[in-house]
């Protein structure tokens, strides 16, 4: 399928599964964060079960932060990149990591519950929260993000 007709596949899909499942948010500031288009365009198909696709994508975009947030707490042992970021960090910053993770797990684990039960008011609430948890977050995770990075380039004078 041509990249042109799969999005507008993607979006027209999208716009009928809103309706049926009654969430707020909209495309354009769902695909901002968690870049739909993008994703739709590496597999190649709109699912038919689109909400489930896409909560996939949402919930593999909150677990890379996880695991970030993980190698930053608790550093692999054998991995001097994890063990010089993880030294960037004071010990208050590294609590309001772990609230910011656990934050996270409650989010993305209720995807599993989601597709279990096949609940369709918490799917429509998945999709309205995970906006809401990215923008109560997301400037925290920049400055945490830019602390690493400012490790690394005083790394360079050294």
């Amino acid at each position: 399928m041509e990249n042109k007709s799969l999005l507008q596949n993607l979006e027209s899909s999208f716009n009928e599964m809103k309706k049926e499942l009654g969430f707020k948010s909209n495309f354009k500031n769902l695909d901002e964060v968690f870049y739909f288009r993008d994703f739709i365009l590496q597999v190649g198909f709109v699912s038919p079960k689109l909400s489930r696709m896409l909560c996939g994508r949402i919930r593999d975009t909150f677990n890379l932060w996880i695991s970030q947030m993980h190698a930053w707490l608790i550093p692999n042992p054998s991995s001097m990149i994890g063990i010089s970021e993880s030294q960037a960090f004071t010990d208050k910053e590294k609590e309001e990591i772990t609230e910011i993770m656990k934050k996270f797990m409650a989010f993305t684990s209720g995807n599993v519950l989601i597709g279990l039960t096949k609940d369709t008011k918490k799917e429509a609430e998945y999709f309205d929260n995970a906006l809401d948890l990215w923008h109560q977050n997301k400037n925290t995770l920049i400055s945490y993000a830019k602390k690493v990075n400012d490790y690394w380039n005083s790394q360079l004078n050294h």
